[in-house]
């Protein structure tokens, strides 16, 4: 009973690890959009564990976005508005109103950005001013 009871839940949380990957979409293109370069600085919260210590501590962090293209799409099966990050290219190519289908090679559902953490400069005894 109990080797039935764990493959259960087995092939449940497989059904349930391939069920939350995004499927590549179909619709129409309802918004275009291009997004200028910027970045900001996001405080990241890390908490350490040590023992019966627990240390909180917070690493500010720099994410920095290159210029992106977003297009937004309305799904043919659900109707859901979907944002989707393509190149320049199928940007220039595409109009709202046209059909689009999604495809990696040159589109995304992420956002591109790239977190980095701040590095601070920590003085030495010999440092003065």
């Amino acid at each position: 009973m109990r080797n039935k009871i764990i493959i259960l839940l087995m092939c449940l949380s497989i059904g349930a690890l391939t069920g939350c990957s995004d499927k590549p979409i179909s619709g129409e293109i309802k918004e275009k959009s291009f997004l200028p370069a910027s970045m900001i600085i996001m405080p990241i919260t890390h908490v350490i564990v040590s023992g019966g210590t627990v240390t909180t501590i917070i690493i500010p962090m720099i994410i920095s976005y290159p210029d992106r293209w977003r297009i937004k799409v309305e799904e043919e099966i659900t109707g859901k508005i979907k944002d989707i990050y393509v190149t320049q290219e199928c940007f220039n190519l595409v109009n709202v109103g046209n059909w689009f289908t999604y495809d990696p090679e040159y589109c995304s559902y992420d956002e591109p950005c790239t977190k980095t953490p701040v590095k601070e400069k920590f003085r030495s005894k010999s440092d003065s001013y």
